[in-house]
């Protein structure tokens, strides 16, 4: 019974570290395939830039079929990169409760 228990604990764990998310941007879906490789790739070149992180996780995650479609689209919209890696971001971040404590004197 134990080790169904902790199967599925690692199977759900698993799901989320690997996540297809779609976004319809201007009528068309877009769905980013969001590893927690590629994430924690993403959130460690983010640093002093920001743009080129995002736009290189983006077109490593978004489905081959619709690479071309989404290079287009930022390259030729301002801020796009910041926007859609905003969204995909937040989408694959699971929501922690999270709450911190005073400290005792």
């Amino acid at each position: 019974m134990e080790k169904n228990k902790e199967t599925e604990e690692r199977t759900e764990t698993e799901d989320k570290n690997k996540q297809a998310i779609v976004l319809c941007i201007s009528g068309i879906d877009y769905t980013f395939n969001v590893t927690r490789e590629e994430y924690n790739g993403f959130v460690n070149k983010v640093g002093a830039q920001k743009v080129g992180p995002a736009f290189n996780f983006l077109t490593a995650t978004v489905e081959t079929d619709k690479r071309t479609q989404l290079v287009h689209l930022m390259r030729n919209t301002p801020g796009a990169e910041m926007e859609i890696v905003q969204l995909v971001v937040e989408e694959y971040v699971p929501d922690l409760d999270i709450v911190v404590k005073k400290r005792k004197p």
